[in-house]
């Protein structure tokens, strides 16, 4: 290992190599704006004797793919609809080694893994401005230029959360062309989707472009009650402006709405591989398990049987099997709503998102050498959700507030032999979250319960008292930065890099927990949530005020005051990038990442008050070069990357319960082989894919299982995880894609689309355990699409995932239990479009 490292760092100063391969899918024309760094225009077709060149901003420069020493991916507008990608992770399939789990995207193995706490480690950005939400990963992608993935650190030109890498988005920028174009599919699980953009030049130098979508769908996962959940309703719209006073100043502007309606996905208990004293629905009323997620029939949560004192989890006293298999029944034949009158326990959880977002970009060319950019941007969210995932009668809600601002002024200078950037950067994230929650039975109608067992079980009003809880967050983050990177020509063919930055960021919060409401049977707060009911009414709480106030004990945990923490570090990275001939280039780099540290819990003490910032050091080697008359483009890179005090989410006992919390892994670690290729045998033809070989693993990193106690001690398992995959790292995966264009002369184009792509086996939890595994799989696609001589029409027919298979995507462990997420099954439709 020590041999290799010292190997690439030489090659860093010896003028040696690393690549990165694009996944050159969709090529981009050179044009004569290809000077300013939106230029980089995307392209359906390769020029005629081969593949286009490709044009990227990576560097936050306009340069060809050929010239930038980062190992980076591109994809444009068509060959997201060629993979049927509604989302940017959708968009995930056709890169390699990327993936998406419902906390957001992974890159080599390295993403978010918890449901809450500093960011992921794979930054977001949407025309230069960072993203500090996942939800955008999730939102309709249209009309946009193409998305840039750089795999690896990148802590000197992004900073903030880029350990593992980067997702740029570039939207398109208005012209001073008249272009409008727009589209309408369906599919099965009565997906519906309209998408549309205008172009409009208003002067000479004033444009205006709008565009947006409108998505809904019932959702591919069933409860058992029959209701879907997994739906999409989702609405979105972009206002863009450009003007352009002179040739040297351009002012782009931006305004984005999001509206979501979404009926959440379920979770799928996938816990009796591993504890066979668990029982999901009620076996004896012959409700079928769920460990299956192809079985049309599933329960968001497992139940828990009744255990003798010593079982894995210790045992749950008072709760019997057969009570809880009188309440699966109820739950079973849509007993819940008639039980509560004006209330439904059996409903599905719901988000309910509205965003706003505005960037600007105003660039100046000072002289043909040196330019000004100012990227701003700000971002409010207001998210509404309801959830009653853990068991039928356990519902919270979440109230969340976010806005972020950001600020960031470069200066570039561009010379025959230099070429270079600094800048600085400021941003602000501030939240607020509020989190009601109920756990009951309200007002229940006892001799309902009698015919289903409910008094032989014992089941009395007062064995489940209504209790509301409130737990609130109010967080708040400020970055500053300043940063610089330049490359040198040292001869016509050799170039060396170096960049730093220098980053302070602090971090706030405070956290705290009311519980209030104990109350007995006939007692009638006011509250009733049902499927028209997002967030209970606050009367709810008034009821109880009185009896709060006489016991103090209701109150579980007061609000604390703020803790906070400042971290600070110095990024760096080192390349050098050689040119064998024109069309193909070595590189070597070697490049550090760092993602903030934070807060797990204002309300825990000592050393479980924070945790660690997040390290990396990435060694990367590559070649990348354009064969057979440009008919061939081949990308090969080959990375080691070092992570100490890597962050996972894991539960931990804080303050006598179990709590979500972050903790630091010692050592971690990913290497591996990337090769992208793009082949054009003929002008008709192209054939595209990917291979990578990744081996990502824990090295040092023990942590305490809340969940799992040892024989006769009440003492947490010591769970060592030390050559453990990380989540959602497979050893091997593959991509291949064929497209032929059958040319109808007068009549247009026929061009039909196959691809597949395979994974073997990886794990959803850093655990590894056989309840975590997600098995080796292939997943194909097919799109047929005609289109006519003068491009203004066309129809299209697709099908996803034809094998039909649904694969694991994250888990979420809880009380013993664990819970899993699916990917979507097979999905068919037909789309007709327009252009002009």
């Amino acid at each position: 290992m020590l041999k290799l490292k010292v190997v690439l760092a030489c090659g860093v100063f010896g003028g040696g190599f690393v690549c990165i391969v694009p996944a050159i899918a969709q090529p981009l024309e050179t044009t004569p704006e290809a000077a300013k760094p939106e230029a980089a225009q995307a392209s359906r077709e390769g020029s005629e004797s081969g593949l286009a060149e490709i044009l990227v901003t990576a560097q936050k420069r306009a340069e060809s793919l050929l010239k930038v020493s980062a190992a980076i991916s591109t994809i444009g507008q068509r060959g997201l609809d060629d993979v049927g990608a509604r989302s940017i992770g959708d968009a995930t399939k056709a890169l390699p080694n990327v993936s998406i789990a419902s906390q957001g995207l992974s890159i080599r193995g390295l993403g978010v893994t918890a449901l809450s706490g500093s960011g992921s480690t794979v930054a977001y950005h949407v025309d230069g401005v960072y993203q500090d939400h996942v939800q955008g990963f999730r939102t309709s992608v249209y009309d946009i230029d193409r998305i840039e993935v750089l795999r690896g650190p990148q802590g000197t030109l992004y900073g903030r959360n880029a350990t593992a890498g980067v997702v740029n988005v570039i939207t398109t920028k208005p012209s001073f062309d008249f272009e409008a174009k727009g589209d309408i599919s369906y599919g099965n699980y009565d997906a519906l989707m309209t998408r549309g953009a205008i172009n409009i030049p208003l002067s000479d130098n004033f444009a205006m472009r709008l565009s947006g979508t409108y998505e809904k769908s019932d959702g591919t996962q069933r409860l058992v009650s029959g209701k879907r959940v997994d739906g999409r309703d989702l609405l979105t719209s972009r206002l863009a402006l450009r003007w352009e006073p002179t040739d040297r100043f351009t002012i782009d502007v931006n305004a984005s709405y999001v509206r979501q309606r979404n009926v959440v996905g379920s979770y799928v208990n996938n816990a009796n591989a591993i504890f066979p004293n668990l029982i999901v629905g009620a076996p004896l009323l012959g409700i079928p398990g769920n460990n299956d997620s192809s079985n049309p029939i599933v329960v968001q949560m497992g139940i828990p049987r009744n255990r003798a004192a010593g079982a894995p989890g210790g045992e749950i006293a008072g709760l019997t099997s057969p009570f809880f298999n009188s309440l699966m029944a109820l739950f079973k034949l849509g007993g819940y709503k008639s039980l509560y009158p004006g209330g439904d326990y059996n409903f599905r959880n719901r988000s309910h998102i509205d965003s706003i977002s505005l960037k600007t970009n105003i660039r100046y060319d000072v002289s043909d050498a040196v330019s000004l950019t100012y990227i701003g941007g700000y971002f409010h969210e207001k998210n509404k959700s309801r959830n009653n995932a853990a068991l039928p009668f356990v519902m919270d809600y979440g109230d969340l507030r976010a806005n972020d601002w950001s600020h960031e002024v470069d200066i570039n200078v561009e010379t025959d032999r230099l070429r270079g950037v600094v800048g600085f950067y400021s941003f602000q994230h501030a939240t607020h979250k509020a989190t009601p929650g109920s756990i009951g039975i309200w007002q229940p109608d006892f001799p309902t319960l009698i015919p289903f067992g409910g008094s032989a079980a014992g089941l009395q009003p007062t064995l489940l008292p209504f209790v509301e809880s409130v737990r609130n967050e109010r967080d708040k983050d400020t970055t500053r930065a300043i940063f610089g990177q330049v490359g040198y020509s040292v001869s016509d063919d050799l170039r060396l890099i170096g960049g730093a930055r220098y980053n302070i960021d602090k971090i706030s919060r405070a956290i705290g927990t009311i519980s209030l409401c104990p109350l007995g049977s006939g007692t009638d707060n006011g509250a009733r949530p049902n499927e028209a009911t997002l967030i209970p009414p606050l009367n709810a709480l008034k009821a109880c005020s009185t009896i709060a106030a006489a016991v103090p004990s209701f109150y579980l945990n007061r609000m604390t005051p703020a803790a906070s923490k400042t971290f600070k570090q110095f990024s760096w990275k080192l390349a050098a990038e050689y040119d064998l001939s024109p069309d193909t280039m070595l590189y070597s780099s070697v490049s550090t990442g760092y993602k903030a540290g934070g807060i797990t819990d204002a309300s825990a003490a000592g050393s479980e008050r924070f945790y660690e910032p997040e390290k990396n050091i990435s060694y990367e080697v590559g070649l990348r070069t354009r064969l057979l008359d440009n008919r061939l483009n081949l990308s090969l890179t080959g990375f080691w990357t070092d992570y100490k005090d890597l962050q996972v989410s894991i539960v931990r006992n804080v303050n006598g319960a179990p709590k979500y919390v972050f903790t630091n892994a010692g050592k971690s670690r990913s290497r591996g082989v990337e090769l992208e290729f793009a082949y054009a045998p003929t002008s008709n033809d192209r054939i595209t894919g990917f291979v990578t070989y990744l081996d990502a693993k824990f090295r040092q990193f023990e942590t305490p299982n809340v969940f799992l106690t040892a024989p006769g001690d009440n003492t947490p398992v010591i769970i060592d995880a030390a050559g453990n995959r990380l989540a959602g790292s497979p050893e091997w995966a593959f991509r291949v894609a064929y497209s032929h264009i059958f040319d109808l002369g007068s009549a247009g184009t026929l061009t039909p689309m196959a691809s597949t792509y395979y994974q073997a086996k990886s794990y959803t939890y850093f655990t590894n355990g056989l309840q975590d595994r997600a098995g080796d799989y292939f997943r194909s696609d097919f799109n047929l699409k005609y289109e006519t001589a003068s491009k203004n029409f066309f129809v299209e027919g697709f099908v996803n995932n034809i094998e039909n298979k649904r694969v694991p995507v994250v888990s979420v462990p809880q009380a013993g239990m664990n819970f899993m997420a699916y990917s979507e099954p097979r999905t068919y439709g037909v789309r007709v479009g327009f252009s002009y």
